[in-house]
């Protein structure tokens, strides 16, 4: 009965999503708030409730990818987890503007995404 509360299965799979991301220099950068806002807020909840609509994982796994792609070839920082040559060199990381971003573009995906669900 457990396994079909869609409320469990989100922070079950935003928790497994937030472990092996906090070993990252990002998360640590911005300690455990921005850490919980930012990977399990963020985006271990919106990749859960994505799949969770849309019944499949492929939708969040390409957020994901789409994501970490930006990530990587727009926005770097020099302690990043992988440094490569980006358009954008950051010489210091903000966690607290990218939590913002974040919870920002959380609403605007799901909404551009899910046009007709009601939240």
């Amino acid at each position: 009965m457990i396994w079909s509360n869609r409320v469990f299965l989100a922070i079950v799979s935003a928790v497994i999503f937030t472990l092996p991301h906090a070993t990252n220099p990002e998360s640590q950068e911005g300690g455990w708030l921005g850490m919980f806002l930012g990977l399990f807020v963020g985006t271990g909840l919106l990749y859960a409730i994505v799949s969770l609509i849309d019944g499949t994982t492929e939708l969040a796994i390409g957020a994901h990818f789409a994501n970490n792609i930006a990530y990587f070839l727009l926005f770097n920082w020099s302690g990043s987890f992988f440094t490569t040559p980006a358009l954008f060199s950051i010489s210091e990381y903000h966690a607290r503007f990218y939590d913002i971003t974040s919870l920002v573009l959380i609403p605007v995906f799901l909404a551009i995404r899910f046009p007709g669900v009601q939240t």
